[in-house]
C-alpha cells in the first residue's frame, strides 16, 4: 500500500478521503498527519460516494 512507511501528511490521498482509524495489533490509533502506517495495519477510510472510485483507483495503482 502506498501509505506504508510514510507520514500521512506526505501521502497524496484523493480529495474527499479521510483516514478515520488505524488498527495495529491490539491498539487503535487515531491518525494524525505525523502518523505512519505500518505493514499489517488495518486502515479505515471515510470517503464520499464520488471519492470512493478515486480512492479505489489510488490503492489499486499503488499495488503494482
Amino acid at each position: 500500500m502506498p501509505l506504508v512507511g510514510r507520514p500521512l501528511r506526505e501521502t497524496q490521498l484523493p480529495e474527499e478521503t479521510l483516514v478515520v482509524s488505524i488498527r495495529r495489533e491490539d491498539a487503535l490509533i487515531f491518525p494524525r498527519g505525523r502518523s505512519i502506517i505500518q505493514s499489517g495495519d488495518i486502515v479505515t477510510f471515510m470517503v464520499s460516494p464520488q471519492g470512493e472510485k478515486h480512492l479505489r483507483q489510488y490503492l489499486q495503482l499503488s499495488e503494482h
